[in-house]
């Protein structure tokens, strides 16, 4: 038996050779085929799930030797196999078969959040630890610092922990960011803040007033009261430079309740609005025009017709307890009006500790009586009361 066929010949100049065959911009539902040709000519994808194809895209007659071509309705997550086809007249090439994968479909992601919207603040030399949260976007969540720098001796996991012993007081703002595991990933910032007080809220002295209290925070009182108002020109009269206006306010309400008429029960008592001792009044009497003939007595400060005059005396010792160890901050002033200017010496007690702003630990803050903390300090309890709460009311004044 035999049977005729024919070979045809075509000279290398009349064939055309594909290279550089890529499959690019996979998606889940397609891709572009891209590849070169040594000479202009048409361009056709042949493809399918099987090295059979089954289907073409591209057919144009349009020539050229950068061919691209788009597949378009596939499969998500599936192997599809393809080969490039160019045509010159003629000629036909085809190349080598080729694969690629389609993109699984990606689940629909709500926006990314950061949801901490605050941190706890931290105590000097104390143990800290915060984990940030998040929602959206796909886990898991990926953590970093994006401006600024945390507390020292703190440090941001990639889980989103901010943890170890912050050294310094202080208050440090900072830019946090977040990354999911989405594709393209999601990111998104936050600026957030960490305050360190000193040591003053590690302190306990088992069984006593204010163990663990943070000294370095205001206590909330009420700031207010019904007489109140009727003394406000003469406190915009006489406040200055340490004696603002606000502290003026602060001492009257924890002091008096804005009560004339009152007495405490310590021995040599403090009287009037103000509650000042006798003998602290007759010191700062000059100041405020009072003559020296004038003996400044309790039942004076509680006469109404010198209330004026007390608060003017009042102003005066801020002013002095300003030019003392207390100096100008207002935890001070409340702690050197109610306890004396000895009250903001430096503590020896609590000697290596730090306050709210880094400077030692004062007298009225330690909560130990010796150098070993076996003895608490209880003679200072109504300053530490006294200094929070007034510190809150010149925060927050009430008239």
């Amino acid at each position: 038996v035999s049977k005729q066929l024919s070979l045809k010949i075509v000279p290398a100049s009349a064939g055309v050779t594909i290279s550089n065959v890529a499959a690019t911009s996979i998606i889940s539902s397609g891709a572009v085929i891209a590849w070169t040709t040594d000479k202009a000519a048409n361009s056709q994808v042949e493809y399918g799930p099987t090295a059979s194809y089954g289907s073409s895209a591209g057919i144009s007659s349009a020539q050229t030797t950068s061919h691209r071509v788009t597949i378009t309705g596939l499969n998500p997550g599936t192997t599809y196999n393809y080969r490039a086809v160019s045509s010159i007249s003629g000629y036909t090439a085809r190349s080598s078969n080729y694969s690629f994968k389609t993109l699984d479909v990606q689940p629909q992601v709500s926006p990314l959040a950061v949801t901490t919207n605050s941190l706890s603040g931290g105590i000097s030399n104390q143990t800290y630890s915060q984990t940030l949260t998040a929602a959206g976007g796909k886990t898991p969540y990926f953590w970093s610092l994006s401006q600024g720098i945390l507390p020292p001796g703190l440090q941001l996991s990639p889980a989103g922990q901010i943890s170890g012993k912050p050294t310094s007081p202080g208050v440090l703002t900072f830019t946090i960011k977040v990354e999911d595991s989405s594709v393209p990933k999601l990111t998104i910032t936050k600026q957030l803040s960490i305050s360190v007080t000193g040591i003053l809220g590690a302190q306990t002295c088992p069984g006593k007033l204010y163990t663990g209290t943070n000294l370095c925070q205001a206590r909330q009182m009420n700031c207010s009261a019904s007489t109140c108002s009727q003394y406000v020109p003469a406190i915009n009269q006489y406040a200055g430079g340490a004696a603002s206006a606000n502290l003026l306010k602060a001492i009257m309400i924890k002091e008096s309740a804005c009560r004339v008429g009152v007495q405490s029960n310590s021995n040599p008592p403090s009287c009037g609005l103000m509650q000042l001792k006798p003998s602290t009044a007759n010191i700062y009497r000059n100041r405020c025009g009072i003559e020296s003939a004038v003996n400044i007595t309790c039942d004076w400060l509680k006469s109404p017709a010198n209330a004026s005059a007390s608060i003017c005396i009042a102003a005066e010792y801020v002013r002095a307890l300003a030019q003392t160890s207390c100096g100008s901050s207002t935890r001070n002033l409340a702690a050197g009006y109610n306890g004396g200017s000895g009250a903001c010496n430096q503590s020896q007690d609590c000697n290596g500790q730090t306050s709210c702003d880094g400077s030692p630990v004062k007298r009225w803050e330690c909560l130990y009586d010796n150098p070993e903390h076996t003895v608490c300090n209880e003679g200072y309890d109504e300053t530490r009361d006294y200094a929070t709460k007034v510190l809150y009311c010149y925060n927050n004044p009430g008239f």
